[in-house]
């Protein structure tokens, strides 16, 4: 696939340390409701919400942190869920109407992923103490990954709600579950059961707002698009017996080798409309050498040679899936006795599929790196490959479309004016959010990828995300409570919204 090039990187580029103008007094820079989306963060990190997979799980002790403080303000909302211990939380201010827009939805998943053993994983607190330490920092499971957004949402309802005032649409809260292991007790529940609880023009969640720093340039992701997700099976069939004489038709050796080869090899490369924008905006940000990197690396003839030569090592690994379907191996499985061959083996194949391609188009990719030859052939040893689910189709909102733009725009003028200064970047997600499974909703909703928080460029962030010691400054999460607020002022008050 490929796609003329966007005009998106002039829209969006700013001198990235152009002093912002003072930010205008809002109703949260009031002291209180700081020190208030602090001690939420702090509440929703005590209750250990982990997520196992597999339905178990509990997001119970979450929402009700949450069920308490809708109550005691006075904010309407339900809890729903497909069983008590996974309820979903959703809160409502009702606007007046006047604009004849319908709502904005800020979302947030309460499920965490485990840190079971976090002594052993040398954290330096405890995952669910909320420590936070001289310097402001606050430490547990699921400060970035996303309770951060919970707490600076549940704030500005609370401050909209106490201030009195109008808004001009309806503004909705979600904290959902199971998003750590496909949304199923979650956003994928609430969509097929409950869709007008949700329903809305637009929904914000995770994977962008925050700052990326690339070659002395710093940016604001904005998540536009999302890969999607199947995992595949690899079997691997040829003659058991003792392992005393030799079998050349070694089921586990003939795994070995299409492990190796998708361990080693990439999936083709492919530009889409989706990746493009990123890669405009980097290009005009890191100046002259790495202009012509990125130019390279979009060139089919020397893409390879960019990513393995050219390209720091962290950058390759973060540019790559944007340019290729991912087939990761990530369990194996075969065999009962250590002197006995088993007759068949299997291969977990994690795939993250690229917007505008099928888990078909993937499983040719694969079995293309591997060898075609190899799959379905008559004499063992041989390969075959199917997919375990139907899996979780990308997220494909085309980049022109206008009411991106006014959002992307919005976004745009909120960080300018609140500060520090940078363009922000349309990204696709390499992984997975619930933004797929909004994207579903009868209502076509806009799914934005932006919970703002802020860090220094010190912090290696994209390790923190699932990561041991995963943390977020007190002030990083004022800063995003004070960004996501006046987009919603823009969005919910000004009486002439973009969108």
């Amino acid at each position: 696939m490929s796609a003329g090039r966007s005009h998106m990187a002039s829209t969006y580029l700013v001198r990235a340390d152009r002093r912002a103008p003072m930010p205008k007094a809002t109703i949260v820079d009031d002291a209180g409701i700081e020190a208030f989306a602090v001690d939420v963060f702090k509440q929703l990190l005590r209750c250990d919400t982990t997520n196992y997979g597999g339905g178990n799980g509990s997001e119970r002790a979450a929402v009700d942190v949450l069920q308490r403080v809708f109550t005691a303000e006075g904010i309407p909302f339900e809890v729903v869920g497909r069983t008590p211990d996974r309820p979903n939380i959703i809160a409502r201010l009702t606007g007046n109407g006047s604009s004849g827009r319908r709502p904005v939805l800020l979302s947030a998943h309460l499920d965490v992923v485990p840190a079971v053993k976090w002594k052993e994983e040398q954290w330096q607190h405890d995952p669910f103490a909320a420590f936070e330490d001289d310097d402001g920092v606050i430490y547990g499971r699921g400060a970035i990954d996303m309770k951060h957004h919970a707490a600076t949402s549940v704030a500005i309802l609370v401050a909209l709600k106490r201030s009195g005032i109008s808004l001009h649409r309806d503004l909705i809260f979600a904290g959902v579950a199971d998003e750590e292991d496909g949304s199923h007790y979650g956003v994928e529940f609430l969509v097929r059961q409950h869709p007008d609880l949700i329903e809305a023009e637009v929904m914000f969640t995770e994977a962008g707002g925050f700052p990326f720093y690339f070659n002395g340039a710093l940016l604001y992701p904005v998540q536009i698009a999302e890969k999607g997700h199947v995992n595949v099976t690899i079997t691997s069939r040829g003659t058991g017996g003792h392992s005393s004489v030799p079998h050349k038709d070694n089921a586990i050796g003939m795994l070995g080798r299409a492990a190796s080869a998708l361990a080693e090899r990439r999936l083709p490369f492919h530009l889409t409309p989706q990746a493009q924008p990123t890669f405009d905006v980097l290009s005009s940000s890191g100046g002259y050498a790495t202009s012509l990197a990125l130019q390279a690396l979009l060139m089919s003839t020397s893409h390879e040679f960019v990513l393995d030569r050219v390209l720091p090592s962290e950058a390759s690994r973060m540019l790559e899936p944007f340019l290729h379907n991912l087939a990761v191996p990530t369990t194996v499985s075969g065999g009962v006795k250590s002197n006995q061959v088993p007759a068949s083996a299997e291969l977990k194949v994690d795939c993250r599929v690229l917007p505008g391609f099928t888990v078909d188009d993937v499983i040719d990719e694969i079995k293309g790196v591997v060898g075609n030859g190899y799959f379905d052939r008559d004499e063992a040893p041989s390969l075959h490959i199917e997919a375990n689910e139907c899996g979780q189709p990308a997220l494909c909102q085309d980049p022109s479309d206008p009411r991106i733009k006014a959002v992307l725009d919005a976004i745009q003028n909120v960080i300018n004016g609140r500060g520090p200064a940078g363009p922000i970047i349309p990204m696709m997600c390499p992984g997975g959010t619930d933004a797929k499974h909004y994207a579903r909703h009868p209502s076509g909703m806009l799914c934005i990828g932006f919970a703002p928080l802020h860090f220094d460029e010190s912090w290696a962030f994209s390790k923190l995300f699932h990561g041991v010691n995963e943390r977020l400054s007190r002030q990083g999460l004022i800063w995003g409570l004070h960004v996501l607020y006046d987009l919603v002022d823009v969005l919910c008050v000004d009486s002439n919204p973009p969108l």
